[in-house]
Parts: structure tokens; sequence; C-alpha cells
């Protein structure tokens, strides 16, 4: 569980482990939690509130940074469209969103029925439209809608072919916590309690 735990919590703020030293905090401290167990009796009094104290502390500055990522990250995820990975649908022409800082903290919000959205060819703004599986075209000269929660579809101002015109895409939509960010931080919280209990084992006896 401990080591569980860490991996989640890694895997939720990077995927480049090895690159990223800090990482290796709740990885360390699960591994330690694990030995810890092997420890001679005699030992395991300093050792419990060592590896306590740790666990407190990886876990206390792990929901201090995903708050800071939470209140310093931007509403609206902006990114540029590529314009070799586009393909035709509906009368227009599909692309994927680009990925979220972040992404196991975020998600990409109900796009039907947000419309804090921009897509913009080169600098001028699109016309939104919603989408409708019925109509066809899907969008015409100078609209976008949003497909799927992950894929924009949209059609060039001058109804050319966005791989072939030379013009930059930009598009930005907004973002949602993952579910999945606060049941980790809900299982570390919970993990670290445990933890700070079960060391009260080690305490010497009174009575």
């Amino acid at each position: 569980l401990p080591l569980g735990v860490a991996v989640l919590g890694v895997m939720l703020t990077s995927h480049d482990v090895l690159l990223t030293p800090s990482l290796f905090l709740p990885v360390a401290l699960g591994i330690g939690g694990m030995l810890a167990v092997k420890v001679e009796p005699a030992q395991n009094q300093r050792t419990g509130w060592s590896f306590a104290a740790g666990t407190v502390g990886g876990a206390a500055l792990f929901v201090a940074g995903c708050v800071a990522i939470l209140a310093l990250t931007p509403q609206l995820s902006g990114g540029r469209l590529q314009n070799e990975a586009m393909f035709t649908s509906r009368g227009g022409y599909g692309a994927r969103l680009p990925a979220p800082s972040f992404p196991g903290l975020f998600q990409f919000d109900d796009l039907p029925a947000s419309q804090a959205s921009y897509l913009r060819e080169d600098g001028t703004p699109l016309r939104r439209v919603n989408w409708s599986a019925h109509s066809w075209p899907a969008v015409r000269q100078g609209e976008y809608t949003f497909r799927q929660r992950d894929t924009v579809l949209f059609a060039a101002t001058d109804i050319s072919d966005p791989r072939q015109n030379g013009r930059t895409y930009e598009v930005a939509v907004p973002l949602a916590v993952s579910a999945l960010c606060f049941i980790v931080l809900g299982t570390i919280l919970a993990w670290s309690i445990a933890t700070a209990a079960a060391c009260r084992g080690y305490l010497p006896r009174t009575d």
C-alpha cells in the first residue's frame, strides 16, 4: 500500500520520474516504510517515528504542491494544433486538443455545455457553434465546434485546407480537476493518519 500510493502520487504530477529527483521522495518513503518492518525490535521506536514524520511531511509537501498547481494554473489550457495531424471530418477538419499540463490533475471540462473557449487562425477568432450529429456540414466557413471532449472540428476562414495553408491554429479550452486527484489526496491523507496512529505502538508503556 505505501509504495502503491507513492507511485500514484508521482504519476499524478509527472511521467518523467527518472529525470526529476524530487519525485523520488514519495517512492523512497514507500520503500523505506516496508523495510522498516524488518528492523530489529530495539530500533522500532526510533525508526517508526522517523518514517512517520517523513511520511506526514512528504504527504504535506505533496498536498501543498497540488494546491499551488491548482491556484497558479490558468482556467484555460491553450496550445497549438498540429497541422500535419489534422484529418477531414463532417465538412471540416478535426484535430486532437493539446494535452494539458499535469494531465493527472486536470482534464478538459464539459465542452458542450461550456462556452469559455476559443480557436484562432493566425490570431483571427473563429465562431463557435454547437455540435449537432444531424447537420451537414457540421461546421461552415470560419466556424468550430467540439465533437468530443478532446477533439475540435473547424473550417478555415477561406475554406482552405489547414494542413497546407501554412496558417497557425491556436485553441484554448477550460479545465476541470480530475476526480482521481481527490481520490489520491484522500488516500494519502488516510495513509498518513494510519501511519502516525500505528507508530503509537512503538511508544514505551508507562504502566
